[in-house]
Parts: structure tokens; sequence; C-alpha cells
């Protein structure tokens, strides 16, 4: 089980690399991805949101604040996919769904919360 987990995690942080490597790609191609065009001048800030969560989640010690920043950051792009209909919800979607069975196949303790002075049963 621990071997699952070890590269069950590397799923999604390949499939969010790739979205990183599109945004890169589409910033030297002129970000015509995007409708709105406020949109697509934030395109780099975007990119490096992108990229810290990304590597936060990466780094063992860190990897907690990156799930939660992360989830932040895959919420929002699934309110933007809403709003403006850029691409089908399912890609955030299910990036979003493998970070938390990643997530909870590493720590499960991270998703139980406990009273202090409660006894486990």
């Amino acid at each position: 089980m621990e071997k699952l987990t070890k590269y069950f995690i590397w799923i999604p942080i390949t499939m969010m690399g790739i979205s990183v490597l599109a945004k890169i790609f589409g910033l030297i191609k002129g970000a015509e991805v995007f409708p709105d065009p406020q949109l697509a001048e934030k395109l780099v800030l975007i990119l490096i949101l992108e990229i810290i969560c990304l590597v936060l989640f990466i780094l063992a010690k860190t990897r907690k604040v990156g799930f939660l920043l992360i989830c932040s950051y895959l919420g929002g792009a699934i309110a933007v996919d809403l709003i403006y209909g850029i691409s089908s919800l399912l890609f955030p979607s299910f990036i979003l769904l493998l970070f938390w069975i990643s997530m909870f196949l590493e720590n499960r303790d991270f998703f139980i919360y406990e009273k202090k002075g409660s006894r486990k049963l």
C-alpha cells in the first residue's frame, strides 16, 4: 500500500505539471486561449501561483500547505471555467479529486478531526 501511495501521488503532480507547460507555451503563443483580455493579462501571475502550489506539494515538509493551496487554486480554476466556459469542468475537477485521493492515501490523519479530550474507540 505504501508503494502504491508513493506512485499515486505523482499522477496529479504530473497532470498539473502538464498544465504548467501548457500555460508556458500559451504565454509564448500570446495567450489567445482566454476569452477575457483581463484574464489573459494575468496569465503570468496565474502561472507563478500554479508553480508555487505545485512545488509546495512536491516537497514532503510543505505538502499539507501545498495541498490546501492546490485545493484553493483548482477551486478557482473550476469557478473560472464555470463563469467563462473555457473548458470542461472535468479536467480541474478530476485533478482535484486525484490530489484529494493521493493526500488521503498518504496522510489519513490530516482528514480526521478529534476534539481535545476525546478518546479513540
